[in-house]
C-alpha cells in the first residue's frame, strides 16, 4: 500500500466521508505534495535539505523549543504555527515512531481537528459531507491558518486524488483504532477483544514504530476494551467503541494515579498499567 492510500485509509477509518478524506488530502498535496517529511522551501529532487531537517530534530540537534519557533513549514499539513508544531512535536514523542511518518502525522491532524474547539464544527462536516467542493473550500478556509485563497488549485488536486486512489483503498486497515492482524490473526469479529484471543493485542500494547497506541478520535473493539478497563477501574466513561473528550479525561486521571505520562495517549505503559493496576 503506497503512502497516498495509507493516509486516505487512515482518514476514512476515522470516520471521515470520501469527499471529507480526499478534500483534506488535496489541499495537503498543495501544501507538500503529500511528503511527511518535507520542510518548507525544500525543492531539491532528494528533498536533502528536508532530510537533514528531520534528522537534526531527531537526534535533538534542533531542539523542541527551535523546531516550535523556526516558522518553517513542515509535514503533511506545513504545520507552521508555533503552537501547533509544538503539539506535533510531543504528539510524535508519544508515538515510538518517525518524525516524518505518514500515518502518525494523520493521526496527529485527526486529534487536532478532533480535540481543537475551533476545528470542532470543521471535524463534524468532514465526516458528513459527500460535496467534495465544499470540503475543499471548509478546509482551506478553517483549516488553514491564515485561510487560503487558491482554492480551485486545491480542488483539483483533490479531484486528480479522487481518480487515483479507489474508494475502499487500504481497506484492510482503515480503522485507527486497529492494527492490521498479523501473521496468524484473524479479523472481523464485533467482539471486545481479549487476552489470548484472536484480535489480541490491542493497538499501542507493544509500543514501537508499528505500534503507536490510541488517542481521542478513534474508534473501534481496541477502544472498547480500554474503555471497558477504565470503567471496571471506577472510571467515568460510557459504554462504546469512540475515544471521546470523556474517554480522554478518563485516561489522563488513570495515568495520573499510576504516575504515568498524563498524555491521553493508551500506549505501552498505559495498557499494562490497564490490565495490571
Amino acid at each position: 500500500m503506497g503512502s497516498r492510500e495509507k493516509i486516505y485509509s487512515v482518514l476514512r477509518g476515522a470516520g471521515l466521508t470520501r469527499a471529507g478524506a480526499l478534500g483534506l488530502m488535496g489541499n495537503w498535496d498543495c501544501e507538500s505534495n503529500l511528503e511527511a517529511g518535507r520542510v518548507q522551501g525544500d525543492f531539491s529532487p532528494y528533498r536533502t535539505g528536508s532530510k537533514l531537517y528531520v534528522s537534526q530534530i531527531t537526534s535533538g540537534v534542533i531542539s523542541k523549543e527551535q523546531f516550535m519557533k523556526d516558522a518553517k513549514g513542515f509535514g503533511l499539513a506545513q504545520w507552521t504555527y508555533f503552537t501547533r508544531k509544538g503539539k506535533l512535536y510531543n504528539y510524535w514523542r508519544n508515538s515510538g515512531v518517525a518524525l516524518d511518518d505518514a500515518e502518525m502525522q494523520t493521526r496527529f491532524a485527526l486529534y487536532e481537528l478532533s480535540t481543537g474547539g475551533e476545528y470542532s464544527g470543521l471535524y463534524s462536516f468532514l465526516r458528513s459531507s459527500e460535496d467534495l467542493r465544499a470540503c475543499v473550500e471548509k478546509v482551506c478556509t478553517i483549516y488553514e491558518r491564515p485561510a487560503v485563497n487558491n482554492i480551485d488549485a486545491r480542488y483539483s488536486a483533490a479531484q486528480r486524488l479522487a481518480a487515483e486512489i479507489p474508494d475502499g483503498a487500504g481497506d484492510v486497515n482503515t480503522d485507527p483504532g486497529e492494527e492490521t492482524p498479523a501473521d496468524g490473526q484473524q479479523s472481523g469479529s464485533e467482539e471486545t477483544p481479549k487476552v489470548g484471543s484472536p484480535f489480541w493485542p490491542p493497538r499501542g500494547y507493544y509500543g514501537g514504530y508499528q505500534d503507536p497506541g490510541l488517542c481521542r478520535g478513534m474508534s473501534g473493539k481496541d477502544v472498547k476494551l480500554m474503555r471497558s478497563l477504565l470503567e471496571i477501574r471506577g472510571y467515568d466513561v460510557t459504554g462504546g467503541e469512540e475515544f471521546d473528550e470523556q474517554t480522554e479525561k478518563a485516561l489522563v486521571q488513570f495515568q495520573s494515579n499510576q504516575n504515568l505520562a498524563a498524555d491521553g495517549i493508551c500506549g505501552k505503559n498505559s495498557w499494562h498499567a490497564l490490565l495490571t493496576a
